[in-house]
């Protein structure tokens, strides 16, 4: 296979060299050699940032975490909600493999690991009798999900023929299971779910979530690595002894320097000596908490994520009730645009395919993105209560449309 390659640099970068030159002393300066930023970025970069830096933990799980809460499950098109145990045999088969296999934690590794680089994979193996590199045939039970990322796939081949469904989409993959010593193994179509966010103009590939605040992740982390070391710069002062040639003999010299290391690093707190002054370097102090907050309201406005979200999730508990609103309804979306659509639909088609989960329409269910806690229900009812007010002054409105104007009409 030739027409893929996971190792290119990628596809966003191709202007951003012209990007950081662009309006600065008519191209003369280099924004992105100025401040320190990489101009070619590739997938090994976002997972380094991913296992190391903080904020960049955060802004791949957060979403991910809130997307796939659990309860979600598939049934028959003829019930509007899960049926019982026993009553839909989609719904039954679907059940007995999300519990046997651990469903809800191999979909947030595999959400997760596509969100690093441009897109991951889901390749599911079941006991169809089959090689991988054959169409998934029928079978009894999946015996394993393998949720790999971008770097494990060394190629795949598209579809040519325009007048097959599969045009221009991922026909074979070619995929490392093992690690770099493995030789690579075709695998069908049929047997793996691709997954790729925001895609936009590539078959195959999507937007990391990385890359879009790659340079502020980057500040962000000279800032918090900066404040440490000025930090302890600062806390370990730094010490200048001077010995006068006139007042004490050349032989006073290597005492003079014992005593200051012993102060230095031990516990003496005097020098004795003739003719010795000792003069301290400090530095001054500077608070980043102005720095730290301008990168993370960029970071926030860039990956819709609040602030107090992002940081961490006690912190987050104090994020506003507008917040956390505007947070899960962007979740929500993404539940409707990605999650649902492209990994667990794919996922379940491929099922049916071998006859794990019986052919028909089906539906798939997911509980409230968010549930209220006691302080956002207090804050909306007072809310609520301001408008009752505010509209009983209103005398060309019926109490029924007053009623529905505050949510009441149900």
């Amino acid at each position: 296979m030739s027409q893929g390659n996971r190792r290119e640099i990628l596809k966003g970068d191709v202007s951003s060299d012209i990007v950081s030159r662009m309006a600065l002393y008519d191209g003369e300066r280099d924004l992105h050699e100025t401040l320190g930023y990489d101009d070619a970025l590739e997938v090994e970069q976002f997972w380094d940032l991913y296992t190391r830096a903080d904020i960049a933990k955060a802004i791949i799980e957060k979403p991910v975490e809130a997307t796939w809460t659990d309860g979600f499950t598939v049934h028959s098109a003829d019930y509007d909600t899960p049926p019982e145990r026993g009553e839909d045999s989609i719904h039954d088969e679907f059940e007995s493999v999300k519990h046997a296999m651990a469903l809800h934690s191999e979909l947030v590794n595999a959400d997760i690991v596509s969100r690093i680089g441009r897109y991951g994979v889901m390749v599911l193996m079941v006991n169809d009798g089959r090689a991988l590199d054959q169409t998934l045939g029928e079978a009894s039970e999946v015996k394993d999900i393998q949720p790999l990322s971008e770097r494990r796939v060394v190629d795949y081949k598209l579809g040519e023929n325009p007048t097959n469904p599969r045009y221009n989409l991922p026909v074979e993959w070619e995929i490392n299971f093992e690690d770099d010593d493995e030789p690579a193994k075709d695998v069908h179509w049929t047997r793996v779910v691709h997954i790729a966010e925001q895609q936009r103009e590539h078959p195959v590939y999507g937007i990391p979530a990385l890359e879009p605040v790659y340079n502020r992740v980057m500040d962000w982390q000279k800032v918090i690595g900066g404040a440490s070391e000025m930090f302890w710069r600062g806390a370990d002062r730094k010490l200048v002894a001077n010995l006068d040639p006139d007042a004490g003999r050349l032989d006073d010299e290597g005492d003079m320097k014992e005593q200051v290391e012993e102060m230095r690093h031990g516990l003496r707190d005097t020098v004795y000596g003739r003719g010795l002054s000792i003069d301290a370097l400090g530095g001054n102090d500077v608070d980043p908490t102005g720095v730290k907050n301008a990168i993370l309201d960029a970071i926030s406005s860039e990956t819709g994520i609040p602030k107090r979200i992002l940081i961490g999730s006690e912190r987050g508990e104090l994020a506003s009730t507008q917040d956390r609103a505007n947070f899960y309804g962007n979740i929500a979306d993404r539940r409707a645009k990605h999650a649902n659509g492209g990994i667990l639909r794919p996922f379940v088609d491929r099922l049916q395919r071998a006859s794990i989960v019986p052919e028909g329409d089906y539906r798939i269910y997911w509980p409230e993105v968010h549930e209220l806690g006691k302080a956002e229900r207090a804050e909306i009812q007072a809310s609520r209560a301001k408008a009752i007010a505010d509209l009983n002054e209103v005398d060309w409105i019926d109490d029924a449309e007053k009623r529905s104007l505050v949510g009441l009409d149900d």
